[in-house]
């Protein structure tokens, strides 16, 4: 039982949780390393146009009756279902788990929604790489992951490294919703998406304005 507390302590600390069971916190943790994941693969999507770019495929591709915008909006809506999908599939995974351990925990299917909820943060992050192949492309790469990286330092270990809460706050992680220890915060969701939106908006103005590299 010794060796159980402090597994709870420093799990509690990377997740907001008051009270909750240790396998609330645990899953809840878990959920939000998903989150991450689900965040590197709509990154992963979005980077894919600097590899066409420097290829001389989208060349090819925008010769065609396509518009920057439209190529830069469809490969958007590819990385946001990646993003979905890693998400959901984290969810339900850890669902099944629950339901074969025999845990009573509540609902396992709640687990979906409660992996979802990482969504716009996830959105905010490939949102933002995005911003970045469309303003600086040569940068694209080393910026885009390098602010996930930053984001997971900040939003999932800022607080058991001690870092001052608004420096925590600066990554879209801190936003989300640790369901299920947390109920879901709709207002929170809501500005993750104003400013995915908002950065969505500002790449497509960005790519309209700048030429084709190698």
């Amino acid at each position: 039982m010794s060796s159980v507390a402090p597994l709870r302590e420093l799990i509690s600390r990377l997740v907001p949780g008051g009270q909750a069971r240790l396998i609330d916190v645990f899953i809840t943790a878990l959920l939000g390393v998903a989150g991450v994941f689900a965040a590197a693969a709509g990154i992963q999507a979005v980077l894919r146009m600097r590899a066409e770019e420097a290829e001389g495929r989208a060349g090819l591709l925008l010769a065609a009756p396509v518009s920057r915008v439209r190529w830069l909006g469809v490969n958007l809506v590819i990385a946001a279902a990646s993003t979905v999908v890693v998400s959901g599939t984290a969810g339900t995974t850890a669902a099944i788990g629950l339901g074969l351990s025999g845990t009573v925990n509540g609902p396992a299917g709640s687990l979906v929604p409660a992996a979802l909820a990482h969504v716009p943060a996830a959105l905010v992050f490939l949102a933002a790489a995005s911003v970045a192949f469309a303003s600086a492309p040569r940068l694209s790469i080393p910026v885009g992951w390098g602010m996930l990286a930053v984001g997971l330092v900040l939003g999932e270990f800022g607080e058991l490294f001690g870092l001052p809460v608004w420096l925590q706050d600066v990554s879209p992680f801190r936003h989300s919703s640790a369901m299920p220890v947390e109920s879901f915060d709709p207002a929170g969701a809501l500005g993750l998406a104003v400013v995915a939106a908002a950065l969505t908006g500002l790449a497509a103005y960005s790519i309209q304005r700048r030429d084709l590299t190698a």
